[in-house]
């Protein structure tokens, strides 16, 4: 049976964070392993497809970056409070950001199963072979004029102005 399928450890050695912010990290373990699972059985899914499932493998990586960043929370407050065990600041704001980046990850996961890669690529796709050239011209068209000519209306600085006749 491959490791990601095994229970994640939950003996940490942590001495100071409290039962909140030791379930944070419970949810580290745990997360890290769904992590690996989830992107094993979609590797198996899309085989050499998948590095063309940009925005699939954009929330495989925010899961990951939010599971290393909240061990980089708990780790920094577990130091902190072994310097200063009467400051609970550091639980606090632990517990806060672990709170959020957990809505991260569960909506994260939510959006690899359930997403609008299909429609993204439909419109990109249109979008390349020129059935959206009016989005250009129809957004870009009343252009100020100070920028139509951008470089000749550019502002110059003071002393320039030998840079830009030495250059000619």
């Amino acid at each position: 049976l491959p490791s990601q399928y095994m229970p994640a450890s939950t003996d940490f050695g942590v001495k100071k964070l409290n039962a909140t912010n030791r379930n944070h990290l419970a949810y580290c373990a745990k997360s890290s392993k769904k992590l690996a699972r989830r992107l094993f059985w979609t590797m198996g899914k899309f085989q050499a497809k998948l590095e063309y499932e940009q925005l699939l493998l954009a929330n495989f990586v925010d899961v990951g970056v939010d599971i290393f960043v909240m061990g980089c929370a708990l780790a920094r407050a577990e130091k902190l409070l072994a310097e200063n065990p009467n400051d609970s600041t550091p639980q606090e704001l632990a517990d806060l950001f672990c709170k959020n980046a957990r809505l991260r990850i569960e909506n994260n996961f939510r959006l690899v199963k359930d997403n609008h890669n299909r429609d993204f690529r439909k419109v990109g796709d249109k979008y390349m072979a020129g059935d959206l050239d009016w989005m250009v011209t129809d957004v870009f068209g009343d252009l100020p004029k100070a920028y139509r000519d951008y470089e000749k209306n550019l502002p110059k600085a003071k002393g320039t102005e030998d840079l830009q006749t030495a250059d000619k």
